[in-house]
């Protein structure tokens, strides 16, 4: 009789010894994208507790006539004015047992290895998840406004404020639909009522408040669902695409009142993380991460029968001039 796939006869009791098909590799799946953090860059800060910077504003123009002979009165004051945040710590730890180092797993990469690339994108997530100041309550509207905390003993756990806050300058409540420079379009205003479609009036709203601070919006982060309301006003005002070969940070370019706005797509801005109906815009040349300890990687000691290391980064979130930006919400 002949061998065949399912046939057997005894003393065996299955069809045993067929190498079982396995695609030889194991797949990482999941986010990776981190455009936030791309599009701002970094600078180095050099205080572990706090770091503050300045900004200075100019007065609104003035046509005051004067006589021939008059008196030389000036009237100015400082109007420097300082902001800070505090630098958070953000720690990434990957562990792997010394037995399971020298085991023979699918794949090219040993356990050990693997694991180090995958905490190492996890950390880069976990850091831009923290610039939009995402994970301090389970409600993103109030998460995001978190106020820094910064330390001041070695059990405090420190806290870099994200973009809501700073933009929202020093706002705690909407008052008819604004929040600093944050606009409440839901039919409440304060961000709790219903989402009101998002029309070209109100995206050119949000631009202008930018453009009347003296600053240019330059770059758009909308999510999926307010992509396609953006995709539909340039579909039917047949508006030229100008498309880019950054397809993981350019979406696309539009033409405005304001000059080419550069439109991201961004997976945080999702219902799945409460912010859905959120859009961020400004001249990002304002924002920066602030780095005190750039990100490393160390392997650590351990009592354990194990091999462990461990991605650190100490950082704080810069927003220097908050008129640069504006966010709407409460957007469909």
């Amino acid at each position: 009789m002949a061998i065949t796939s399912t046939g057997f006869e005894a003393p065996a009791i299955a069809r045993e010894g067929l190498k079982p098909s396995v695609y030889d590799n194991i797949l990482l799946v999941g986010r990776r994208d981190c455009p936030l953090i791309n599009l701002i860059g970094s600078e180095t800060i050099t205080n572990p507790i706090r770091h503050s910077w300045h900004i200075d504003t100019l007065r609104d123009p003035i046509n005051e006539p004067k006589e021939e002979i008059h008196e030389l009165v000036s009237g100015t004051k400082s109007t420097v004015q300082k902001n800070s945040n505090a630098v958070q710590i953000l720690t990434t730890v990957w562990e792997v047992s010394e037995s399971m180092e020298k085991a023979q797993e699918y794949g090219k990469q040993n356990p050990k290895d693997r694991e180090k690339g995958k905490r190492a994108i996890e950390h880069a997530n976990n850091l831009e998840y923290a610039l939009f100041g995402l994970g301090h309550d389970t409600d993103a509207k109030v998460s995001v406004f978190t106020a820094p905390l910064e330390r001041a003993n070695e059990t405090d756990k420190p806290i870099s404020a994200g973009f809501f806050h700073f933009i929202a300058k020093n706002d705690t409540t909407f008052t008819n639909g604004r929040r600093g420079n944050i606009f409440a379009f839901d039919n409440a205003q304060d961000w709790t009522g219903t989402e009101e479609e998002m029309t070209e009036e109100m995206f050119c709203e949000i631009l202008q408040s930018i453009w009347d601070s003296g600053a240019q919006p330059k770059d758009v982060f909308v999510g999926a669902a307010l992509k396609r309301r953006i995709n539909a006003w340039r579909a039917k005002n047949n508006v030229t695409n100008f498309s880019s070969k950054d397809a993981n940070l350019i979406v696309d370019t539009i033409e405005t009142d304001f000059g080419r706005v550069r439109v991201h797509l961004h997976r945080y801005l999702s219902a799945a993380h409460g912010l859905g109906d959120v859009l961020l815009a400004g001249d990002f040349e304002y924002m920066k991460n602030g780095l005190y300890i750039p990100t490393n990687h160390k392997e650590v000691p351990t009592s354990r029968t194990s091999i462990m290391g461990r991605f650190y980064t100490e950082f704080c979130l810069c927003v220097k001039n908050a008129d640069a930006f504006a966010i709407g919400v409460g957007l469909k």
